[in-house]
């Protein structure tokens, strides 16, 4: 395969590794007072750059392990899912779109009264129920446990404050805390 070819291919993938490459080092020269006990803010942008270069490694290992001639124009979703439907031409997804949207709007605005436990849970099966999803149990089990792996991750991991609510629902939201163990 001509070397032009092989670097249409893996281009993106190389740019991508140089651009995280170089943030990364932007990251690096985070200066702050170390707190003990706490991971510093260089910490979670390193996290995430450093997997973005694993994804250009892994994009880049793919491209070079496929034969271009072997696949077709479909992208790699479509190619796996040859007997998909396309979409129908009466469905109405801006308008499911808007009442996302404006889903989102609503729980920014109530975050500060409901506290972010209850409003993400709330959001997320909003969100889960425009998305098609009409099963009760999968709903409440799938918001549950987001609002609850959120709750953790941004409270006990990586010490953000998330707004509790006013009462009453500040009392869930307390009671959330105590169970996760979030002083």
């Amino acid at each position: 395969m001509p070397l032009l070819r092989q670097m249409k291919r893996i281009g993106p993938y190389i740019v991508l590794m140089f651009i995280a490459l170089g943030l990364y080092a932007i990251a690096d020269r985070i200066i702050y007072t170390p707190i003990p006990g706490q991971i510093g803010p260089d910490v979670w942008p390193k996290i995430v750059l450093s997997l973005l270069m694993i994804v250009c490694v892994a994009g880049i290992a793919r491209k070079l392990m496929t034969d271009p001639a072997s696949q077709s124009d479909q992208s790699w979703m479509e190619a796996e899912q040859p007997d998909s439907e396309p979409v129908a031409q009466g469905e109405d997804h801006p308008r499911i779109v808007m009442i996302v949207l404006a889903g989102t709007v609503a729980y920014l605005l109530l975050l500060e009264t409901g506290g972010f436990f209850l409003c993400t849970l709330v959001y997320t099966a909003f969100v889960m129920w425009c998305g098609g999803v009409r099963r009760p149990l999968v709903i409440g089990g799938l918001a549950l446990s987001i609002s609850v792996f959120f709750t953790f991750t941004f409270m006990k991991i990586v010490f953000v404050a998330l707004p509790i609510g006013s009462e009453p629902f500040s009392y869930v939201s307390l009671g959330v805390m105590k169970l996760l163990g979030i002083h």
